[in-house]
């Protein structure tokens, strides 16, 4: 089975997309066998830099009221920390990444975003599709775990239901699929789909800084796919 773990950073926005350009959705993919390594990876990482990351939590994000650490904020990192952090998770070799780029500017009068959980998962879906046809996603037995945010309770199901018949059913794509939301704080590896997300959407907006690392993580072919929303036809 493979589980893809999944968060964005942004926002989702036509009205003030001049200052919010860009909307990124993070997804982690890996071998439901290895996830436990790659979790315990993480663990052990935030375990060497507690101190360090108490002192960034200015936001009180990242640890709860009494110091107990609550979860990892890619929001929070300094620039260095995060390209830090970066390089010791793509030592294990264990997971890839997907990066979706939704450009704000360009979607105008759409409709698209009248219910964002609705665009999300078309969004997400168009995603999926295309790494199957890629041949970046096998046939196999799929979990997706979401970070649950932004995510309409109406609309929880829909996504699951919706990849059946298209992914599964229709297309062939997944033997299986099932999908659950879950705060991120409770989930390691989808606060680390929240960082390579923050990771991405910092590179957006600041290249000169970020590039190297994104353009190594692509190197090592780590990072597998920029799918980019609209496509640029």
């Amino acid at each position: 089975m493979k589980n893809i773990y999944i968060d964005e950073s942004g926002s989702m926005t036509t009205k003030y997309s001049n200052n919010n350009r860009f909307f990124v959705i993070g997804m982690i993919i890996v071998d439901s066998k290895k996830s436990s390594k790659l979790k315990n990876d993480m663990k052990r990482y935030i375990s060497n830099n507690l101190d360090e990351l108490r002192a960034l939590d200015v936001n009180q994000k990242m640890f709860f009221p009494d110091g107990k650490f609550k979860e990892l904020k890619g929001s929070e990192l300094s620039p260095k920390m995060k390209l830090d952090f970066a390089r010791y998770m793509a030592n294990n070799k264990s997971f890839k990444i997907v990066l979706i780029r939704i450009d704000n500017t360009r979607l105008g009068s759409s409709s698209l975003y009248d219910n964002t959980a609705r665009a999300f998962n078309y969004i997400l879906t168009l995603n999926l599709k295309h790494n199957f046809k890629q041949g970046i996603l096998p046939l196999e037995d799929y979990s997706l775990q979401i970070d649950q945010r932004n995510t309409r309770t109406e609309s929880t199901n829909a996504l699951e239901e919706h990849l059946w018949l298209y992914l599964v059913f229709d297309l062939e794509y997944m033997k299986s699929v099932k999908v659950s939301y879950f705060e991120s704080q409770d989930s390691y590896l989808v606060q680390l789909a929240d960082f390579y997300s923050n990771l991405y959407f910092s590179y957006l907006h600041n290249p000169a800084r970020y590039k190297k690392i994104i353009w190594d993580l692509i190197k090592e072919k780590t990072i597998v796919d920029e799918f980019v929303f609209p496509p640029n036809y």
